[in-house]
């Protein structure tokens, strides 16, 4: 197994002026999720978060330029590892709702607890999708 440095761990690449890619490239590729950045104009957001191996938070400045919103795109462990650095997260009604029953996705996950902590509604733009707020 290679040992990475911790400033290596991602790679950054700027597709658009306003969307970031990060990437994990030393997670095998069927593991491996894309995570998003996406410059808004009052605040960024952040679509999923890694593996959390390594700290997001630390190692990619452009994460915390700004406040920033962590949108689990669902919660599968390589998609939510680094969501507990982020105060405000993001995720699915339905998965918000399950999480937070007494067998959620997470259990055993490191982050199990804060992730299925307190839950606010959002609310939807087209009443079909509807995301809950939570913070730790």
């Amino acid at each position: 197994m290679e040992r990475v440095a911790p400033d290596k761990w991602y790679e950054v690449k700027r597709l658009a002026d306003d969307v970031t890619l990060i990437s994990e490239p030393f997670i095998q590729e069927f593991y491996r999720c894309n995570i998003w950045h996406v410059r808004g104009r009052d605040r960024d957001m952040l679509v999923d978060s890694g593996m959390g191996v390594v700290s997001l938070r630390e190692w990619v400045p452009l994460v915390t330029e700004r406040d920033l919103i962590a949108v689990a795109s669902h919660t599968h462990f390589d998609h939510i590892g680094c969501h507990h650095e982020f105060e405000c997260r993001a995720v699915h009604s339905a998965e918000a709702d399950h999480n937070r029953s007494r067998r959620p996705v997470l259990r055993g996950h490191p982050y199990a607890r804060p992730l299925a902590g307190r839950y606010r509604s959002l609310g939807s733009a087209d009443g079909n999708a509807s995301f809950r707020r939570y913070t730790l």
